[in-house]
């Protein structure tokens, strides 16, 4: 079962300290916490602390990488249904196959295209 990391932005560590007061001061992370803290201290390996908190190009490009990803991996979701489309039409009688998985293709290839 996955479940989502605790929302963006993590409060500075005294904050949460505060909230927690009472209890000894430590920090306890869900497991899905840790593995996309330890994963982000793994992928800024080199990078300082106080590069990675003041950098806003690096912020900024960070969340453009990581839009065009997501960009990138819908429109493979959508050209992998034309081509499975594209496919099944295939196995439509000969003429009528073949021009429907055309169409099909073609369709997918001139929407590929606009959105680069």
């Amino acid at each position: 079962m996955i479940t989502q990391h605790t929302p963006e932005p993590w409060p500075e560590f005294k904050k949460v300290l505060n909230q927690r007061f009472g209890e000894p001061p430590q920090m306890m992370l869900d497991e899905i916490d840790y593995i996309r803290a330890r994963a982000c201290v793994n992928a800024c390996a080199g990078l300082s602390t106080e590069n990675l908190e003041n950098n806003i190009l690096l912020k900024d490009g960070l969340h453009s990488l990581n839009q065009r990803i997501r960009d990138a991996e819908q429109k493979h979701a959508e050209l992998l249904k034309a081509v499975e489309l594209a496919y099944s039409a295939l196995g439509l009688p000969a003429a009528r196959g073949y021009m429907e998985a055309q169409h099909i293709l073609e369709t997918a290839i001139c929407a590929a295209k606009e959105s680069t």
